[in-house]
C-alpha cells in the first residue's frame, strides 16, 4: 500500500498542495492514487537515491515500508482495482497503462479503443530502420526535382502544358512575375475613385507633413483632435442630425451601435430586413435582444410582425436604402411610416448611398432624412 508521504511526493500536483490538506482525505487519497495511470508509472519505478533518503528520514514506519534492501527488488505494486463486472486487462499489461483502457485494448470489438491505422501512426523506429536499410547509391541518385531543374528545356515544355488558371503562389502573383494587365474591381466601396483623386492625395499629404499620422490614443484620452470633431460636426450637417460619431468602419459602427442601443433598452426588439449587411446581423446578434426578420424590402410583412409585436415593447427597425449583397433600393417612406406607426425607431444603412443617390444620400434625397432616428454612413 502507498503511504501518504510518498503520494506527496512522487505526484507532481500534490506536491504543491499544502500539508493541511492531506490530514481528513489520507485514505480517500491513496485509493485514488492507485487508478491515476502517472501515480502507478511513477511508483513502479525506483526512486531515486535523493528521494529515498528524504522518504528514510520521514520517520521509520515510511523506512520499513519504502525503502528497498540490496536484496530485494523494486516493491510490487498493489493491482488497481476495478468496478465490478468490468473486464481484466490482458496479462502482461503494463503498470503505468490505465487499467480501465488497459481492459479495452484487450477486446477486438471494444466501442471505446479501436486501433489506429498504419497510415495515421508516426513510429519514429521504424523510420530509422528504414533510413539505415538506405543505401548510399541510392541517397546519391538523382531525384525527379533535380532533374527538372537542371533540364531547361524540360522545364520549359512543362511550362507550356500548365493548365493557365488562377494561381494562389505567392511568387506567382508578385509584381514582374506575370504580364500586366488592366482589371476591373468590382468589390470595392471606392466607387468615385476619390481615394486617388489628386486634391484627396495632395490633402492627405499635406495633413501628414503639418501634424503627423496616427491619433497617439484613443478618443477618451488623447486621441480626439480638431479633425475628428470638425468632421462629425460636418457628417452631422450631412445628413440634418444632432451629432456624429466616428468608428474605425462602418463594420465596426453597424455593430456597437445596434448593440449599444439595444442594450440601452429594457425589452427591446429588433426587426432586421433579410438582406441586411453581416455587420448589423451580428450586432443585433452580439445585443441578446429578441429579434424578428422580415422579407427583404417587404413593408407588408414588416407591418404584419409590427403587428403582432407587444406594444409595450421598445423597437428598432434596421435595414439599408441601398443594399451592398444586390444592389436594391428600399422603399424607405413606406419602411419608416410603417416602423413609426408602431413606435419603433429607425436604424438605417446609407454606406451604399452617400455621394451616389443625391448629395447627402438617399434618405436626403427623399425627403426622409428627418425621419430616420439613426443613420449608419461611410466615406466612400
Amino acid at each position: 500500500m502507498l503511504t501518504m508521504d510518498v503520494i506527496v511526493r512522487r505526484c507532481p500536483f500534490l506536491a504543491r498542495v499544502p500539508q493541511a490538506f492531506f490530514q481528513q482525505p489520507k485514505k480517500s487519497m491513496v485509493s485514488y492514487a492507485q487508478k491515476c495511470p502517472i501515480m502507478m508509472e511513477l511508483a513502479a519505478k525506483p526512486m531515486a537515491p535523493s528521494m529515498a533518503r528524504a522518504l528514510c528520514s520521514s520517520s521509520s514506519h515510511q523506512r520499513t515500508e519504502d525503502t528497498m534492501s540490496a536484496t530485494e527488488g523494486p516493491k510490487q505494486v498493489q493491482e488497481p482495482k476495478l468496478p465490478s463486472g468490468h473486464p481484466m486487462p490482458p496479462s502482461g499489461q503494463a503498470a503505468s497503462k490505465c487499467p480501465f483502457l488497459a481492459a479495452e485494448m484487450g477486446q477486438k470489438n471494444s466501442n471505446v479503443v479501436r486501433q489506429v491505422g498504419m497510415e495515421y501512426q508516426e513510429d519514429v523506429q521504424e523510420v530509422r530502420t528504414v533510413q539505415k536499410e538506405v543505401s548510399a547509391a541510392q541517397l546519391n541518385k538523382p531525384s525527379l526535382t533535380s532533374t527538372i531543374k537542371g533540364s531547361g528545356d524540360l522545364m520549359k515544355t512543362l511550362l507550356k502544358q500548365r493548365p493557365k488558371g488562377v494561381s494562389h503562389l505567392l511568387q506567382e502573383n508578385l509584381a514582374g512575375s506575370n504580364d500586366k494587365k488592366e482589371v476591373s474591381v468590382w468589390c470595392s466601396n471606392d466607387y468615385l475613385g476619390m481615394s486617388r483623386h489628386p486634391r484627396v492625395v495632395q490633402s492627405i499629404t499635406d495633413t501628414l507633413r503639418k501634424h503627423g499620422s496616427g491619433a497617439g490614443g484613443t478618443r477618451n484620452i488623447s486621441g480626439t483632435s480638431k479633425f475628428h470633431v470638425e468632421l462629425e460636426s460636418e457628417l452631422a450637417d450631412l445628413h440634418n442630425k444632432d451629432a456624429a460619431l466616428l468608428f474605425t468602419s462602418c463594420f465596426v459602427a453597424n455593430d456597437s451601435t445596434l448593440f449599444t442601443l439595444a442594450k440601452m433598452l429594457p425589452g427591446c426588439e429588433i426587426y432586421s430586413d433579410a438582406g441586411n449587411h453581416a455587420s448589423m446581423i451580428q450586432g443585433i446578434k452580439n445585443s441578446g435582444a429578441k429579434k424578428f426578420i422580415f422579407r427583404h424590402n417587404d413593408v407588408a410583412h414588416l407591418r404584419e410582425l409590427l403587428q403582432k409585436g407587444d406594444p409595450t415593447k421598445p423597437k428598432i427597425v434596421a435595414f439599408e436604402t441601398v443594399h451592398s449583397m444586390d444592389g436594391a433600393v428600399c422603399s424607405l417612406e413606406e419602411m419608416c411610416d410603417a416602423s413609426h406607426e408602431f413606435g419603433a425607431i429607425t436604424f438605417v444603412d446609407e454606406v451604399h448611398a452617400v455621394g451616389l443617390y443625391g448629395s447627402r444620400g438617399a434618405a436626403s434625397e427623399t425627403g426622409m432624412a428627418s425621419c430616420t432616428r439613426w443613420i449608419s454612413s461611410q466615406g466612400h
